[in-house]
């Protein structure tokens, strides 16, 4: 009985055991559909951390469909009417306001059509009326009592717009409301490429301030028009493009003359016109006026630029060129030139760029919404399409074509017999693929060289050609595939692979390497596809579209793991960028010319700056874009193309023979490098051998060299090596030496069998003179069955000795011949640095400053290695410059040179990375990512082994990844999170100590008599005078000047002293020289 009672006791216990670990974590293998626990609802992209805490749903917004209308200005939004009688904005009452806001109460939430109204009213004593219930009557009298209205969006309220996913600062932005017809928010066409949405039924938020002080916030802050210039690269993201830009380079062209209705109806779009109407190029026999006199109209006056058009060609000089591609302006006249996109686009130096740095983003703002409106109207005057008949072109160009195609299957064939000679020279970091990179080289130039014809041919009155060279839409290689010639289909970089049995489609036959068995189109989208062309076109699109999305997600992850790393780096008071916990991370961000306000969170904006450069890339070599980028970050100890930059002394580097003696000295030669062919014979007699070609000289040999083997301890089979002599000239080898480096060799024969331990048979090596006609190895080791142990015949360990005659094999003598042949022998080093596996020579010009001539520029040739041993390199003190050489692999220099050297690395491959391909990202960004990464003083991985290690709070930590790991250890270790950074404070819905909410007051109720004696604290409309001598620190003329402080100064000198104020007073002449600054922190920011 009891033991059936203490075995229920048992099973009871057991089963309240197994309900409070499930109840924990729930994740049992072969339950079909669990309850969630703990773990689960905490952890992941939709548990409450993530999507509860981090993500929250808020009151005041409003989502639907976006559509296009460029009729608004850049900060204008269009909302619908079912909206904005919906939500609503409190607004004061003041004497200003009282009769509109009146009008809006009596409307209620039911206004006429057109008309807007109110919801709510709020009292000054806090009773909240319904006007859907209120009676107007009783309203009435008390008009000036009320102290808030809660009324309906009208024209001119500030909103802010969000498009998910944020990626950057610019895709919430604040805008003004205009109030429209239909079911859709309306926005700018210039302003959807920063939210990165297009019109294809995208959705948006929209979200309502419900506060003076946000609303002010997004003023200053966040408005659209504020946002011209990208804090990625310091360039445009506004400009105009599409149907706008091919319109602007019609108007501005030199024969596009203006009748005097059409300007007038011109000037009537333009926002803000002055009414002063310019004199008419042409008078006579009727006024006329220049496409270029429109623009003067909003060009502001104080810019002067020049610029050249797209198509502008070097051969063009002067001021005024043939072909109007010289665009000049002069105090807000275009006197000449055609404008297009290199004028009006998003690069540094266009024409909105100068307009926002001399006049400010409002004015490049305003200039964008005055352009897109003429514009408009101008295609509505001047219609504008394309038709088949531009992408066809004339026999003669089509004969041209079909030549450039011709020549480019000559030319990769040719490459294909230079590749089987073995006369293709392999690339630093492409060994592999240098002969499929040259082929795409080849057929990509001669895709891009048939295009180039069909532009010349085209006349000036192709349209497709139009909007091609005014850059509102696609490009010369778009224009190339429809009319000349589609060229190389590509998946994953490459050309398109082997997918059956050594051949791509059943079509081609075997090992078939040509241009069309591997993806190249030679037709064009006019002229149609062949079958094999459409699946190989049908390959590369699916490719690409897999591709976008893949990196698309691998980006984003980057991301994200960026901004969680630097979301809590601002810039503080005192100058310096900070973490959360006041570590240090930059004593002054940028230069210190470059003035950013407290508060700033440089550490986001460097991330979205990064994160968002990478959508940009879809490029293939591991070296560039996101591959690079994720070695980068995860700081990989083993990187896939590992390369060193090996300057040399300047004696060594200033001649190639020099440089290529060096480069043998680096590069790692094996026996397996130089061998041309190896045989294994049975040769019983080493000194008389059955090789008749090799009679003479094994019988030369014995005549004269003494092994200290006796002949008949040596092993009857023979190994016979044939030498490539072209390869040793190259490696600056001879056969003696290869010949001495084999028999130094110590090889064990526990390589072969593990029961012989501590066994190494000597080697003999007969080699032939150098300057016979083949060069000849012949290789024999002692003999290992029936040995001896005697130190003459084979080198013993004595530590390692453990052979037993039982377990040599009567054929071992035969097996470790052929795995001399096989593997032993062609793993020997000859020369150079085992990690480095090829060397490759280059010539470059640097300065040298010579004291007669002065700076001049001279011709020295570098190495560059494939594989990485710096240290090793730097060992190379005769040839090596160990001041410029450098690796791309900064872990490996982290060792060897220390952190500030594996910064600087880390640095130039972070720009290497991610400003390529004509985009950039401001240094500035990379080097807080930098700093972050190496100011501990070792390398923070930006993963969850470097974040989550981090000296933070465990909210932060687990926010990120490992949610239920990091909960669990803090309450294991009792951890306390100070809520210092800003997931902690989005988390429990307080204010992040960052930007404006930075900066905090101080109120001591003990000393208030102390500090403000004639003032009533409970009256706030107090107009009482601060007494200024208490406000100043102590020692200071209250007559002198005002004195300077990067914070507010302490309220009272009994006052204990904020660890982060910092005085400035030393720059300031009135500041007295006794006085020193209390904070013990860096110096003053100026």
């Amino acid at each position: 009985m009891n033991v059936a009672a203490n075995h229920e006791t048992y099973s009871s216990i057991q089963l309240v055991q197994q309900y409070i670990a499930s109840y924990f974590d729930n994740d049992l293998y072969g339950l079909e559909s669990p309850i969630l626990s703990i773990c689960s609802r905490l952890k992941g992209k939709a548990g409450r951390i993530r999507s509860n805490l981090m993500g929250k749903r808020g009151n005041f917004s409003a989502r639907t469909i976006i559509t296009h209308d460029p009729m608004l200005t850049l900060d204008e939004i269009g909302i619908p009417w079912s909206i904005a009688l919906d939500l609503t904005y409190p607004e004061y009452v003041t004497p200003y306001n009282i009769e509109r806001l009146k009008e809006l109460v009596e409307y209620g939430p039911n206004p006429p059509p057109g008309k807007a109204g109110a919801k709510h009213i709020i009292r000054d004593d806090g009773e909240r009326l319904d006007l859907r219930y209120a009676d107007m009557k009783h309203l009435e009298p008390g008009y000036k009592a009320l102290f808030t209205v809660e009324r309906h969006l009208i024209d001119g309220d500030i909103v802010l717009s969000n498009h998910e996913p944020s990626l950057h600062k610019m895709s919430t932005m604040g805008h003004r409301i205009k109030v429209m017809p239909h079911s859709t928010f309306r926005f700018n066409p210039a302003v959807a490429s920063l939210y990165n949405a297009d019109f294809d039924r995208d959705e948006m938020n929209m979200h309502v301030p419900q506060s003076i002080q946000s609303r002010t916030e997004v003023l200053e802050l966040m408005m659209a028009s504020k946002c011209v210039l990208s804090p990625q690269s310091d360039r445009p993201v506004m400009g105009i493009d599409r149907d706008s830009l091919l319109a602007c380079i019609l108007i501005t062209k030199r024969d596009t003359f203006i009748t005097k209705d059409v300007f007038m109806n011109i000037m009537m779009w333009l926002e803000d016109f002055d009414w002063k109407v310019p004199i008419p190029a042409i008078l006579k026999p009727e006024p006329l006026w220049t496409g270029k006199q429109v623009f003067n109209l909003i060009i502001p006056k104080v810019v002067s630029i020049v610029r050249y058009s797209s198509w502008h060609s070097e051969s063009e000089m002067g001021s005024i060129t043939p072909g109007d591609t010289m665009v000049r302006i002069e105090k807000g006249e275009l006197l000449s030139g055609t404008l297009c996109k290199n004028t009006l686009g998003t690069s540094t130096g266009s024409l909105i760029y100068f307009i926002c740095k001399m006049v400010g983003p409002d004015a490049a703002a305003k200039f964008l919404s005055n352009t897109q409106r003429l514009a408009n109207y101008w295609l509505l005057q001047n219609a504008f399409s394309i038709g088949i008949d531009d992408t066809i072109v004339d026999a003669s160009t089509m004969s041209v074509i079909n030549q450039t195609t011709s020549h480019a299957k000559e030319n990769v064939k040719q490459l294909m017999i230079d590749d089987w000679g073995k006369k293709l020279e392999a690339e630093p970091g492409q060994t592999m693929e240098s002969f499929e990179k040259r082929v795409c080289q080849t057929l990509d130039q001669a895709r891009d060289d048939a295009g180039n014809s069909v532009h010349r041919s085209s006349s000036k009155l192709n349209n497709l050609k139009a909007i091609v060279t005014a850059g509102s839409k696609g490009s010369f290689i778009n224009m190339s595939k429809m009319t000349a010639c589609v060229g190389q289909q590509k998946v994953e970089g490459k050309r398109i692979p082997y997918g059956f049995i050594d051949r791509t489609l059943p079509h081609f036959t075997k090992y078939d390497y040509g241009p069309e068995s591997h993806g190249f189109v030679e037709n064009s989208y006019v002229s149609g596809l062949t079958p094999q062309e459409f699946f190989f076109h049908a390959m590369g699109g699916r490719d690409e579209l897999i591709d976008t999305e893949l990196k698309l997600c691998e980006t984003r992850y980057i991301q994200r793991r960026l901004v969680k790393a630097m979301e809590d780096i601002v810039v503080t008071y005192d100058g310096t960028v900070r973490n959360s916990m006041g570590d240090v991370v930059q004593f002054v961000y940028g230069e210190p010319e470059l003035r950013l306000d407290p508060g700033e969170i440089v550490g986001c904006v460097a991330a979205q700056s990064i994160g968002g450069a990478l959508n940009n890339f879809r490029s293939a070599d591991v070296t560039l874009g996101v591959p690079r980028l994720q070695e980068i970050i995860n700081v990989a100890k083993r990187i896939n193309s590992p390369v060193i930059s090996v300057y040399m002394k300047p004696e060594v580097g200033k001649t190639k023979e020099k440089a290529q003696s060096s480069q043998c000295d680096l590069q790692h030669t094996t026996l397996r490098s130089v061998t041309q062919a190896t045989q294994v014979w049975y040769d019983p007699n080493p000194m008389n051998t059955i090789i008749e070609e090799d009679a003479d000289l094994v019988k030369s040999y014995y005549e004269v060299h003494d092994e200290g083997v006796a002949v008949e301890n040596l092993s009857p089979w023979l190994l016979r090596i044939e030498l490539n002599r072209e390869k040793m000239v190259d490696s600056n080898l001879s056969v003696a030496y290869i010949a001495e480096k084999i028999k130094d060799s110590n090889l064990s024969v526990a390589y072969i069998d593990e029961n012989i331990e501590g066994l190494y048979p000597k080697l003999t090596c007969i080699s032939n003179d150098e300057n016979a006609e083949k060069p000849i190895l012949l290789v024999r080791h002692a003999s290992i069955v029936g040995y001896d142990l005697k130190a003459d015949v084979l080198n013993l360990r004595d530590d390692l000795i453990n052979i037993r005659e039982d377990c040599v094999p009567d054929n071992i003598d035969r097996v470790f011949s052929m795995k001399l042949q096989t593997k032993l022998l062609p793993e020997i080093t000859l020369r150079g640095i085992p990690n480095i596996t090829k060397v490759s020579i280059r010539s470059t010009e640097v300065q040298k400053f010579d004291e007669s001539e002065g700076c001049k520029l001279i011709e020295e040739w570098i190495l560059d290695t494939e594989g990485a041993d710096l240290r090793a390199v730097l060992c190379h003190e005769v040839i090596v410059d160990a001041k410029r050489t450098t690796t791309n692999n900064f872990v490996e220099v982290r060792e060897v040179l220390g952190i500030e050297a594996a910064r600087k690395v880390l640095l130039d491959e972070l720009r290497a990375a991610v400003s390529f391909n004509g985009y950039n990202v401001d240094y500035r960004h990379l080097t807080v990512l930098c700093d972050i990464m190496t100011c501990r003083g070792d390398l923070m991985p930006i993963t969850r082994h470097g974040i989550n290690r981090k000296d933070t709070g465990p909210l932060m930590r687990c926010s990120f990844e490992e949610t239920v790991a990091t909960l669990l250890n803090a309450a294991r270790y009792a951890e306390t999170d100070h809520v210092m950074g800003v997931s902690e404070s989005i988390m429990l819905g307080q204010l992040a100590p960052i930007g404006t909410a930075m900066s905090s007051s101080l109120y001591l109720k003990e000393d208030s008599e102390t500090v403000l004696p004639s003032m009533d604290l409970d009256c706030l409309d107090s107009k009482t005078p601060l007494r200024q001598d208490l406000l100043m620190p102590p020692g200071h003329d209250p007559t002198s000047s005002t004195f300077i402080a990067s914070t507010s100064p302490p309220a009272h000198p009994d006052l204990p002293i904020s660890p982060t104020y910092n005085y400035v007073g030393s720059y300031s002449p009135s500041y007295p020289t006794s006085f020193t600054s209390p904070s013990p922190r860096y110096p003053p920011f100026r």
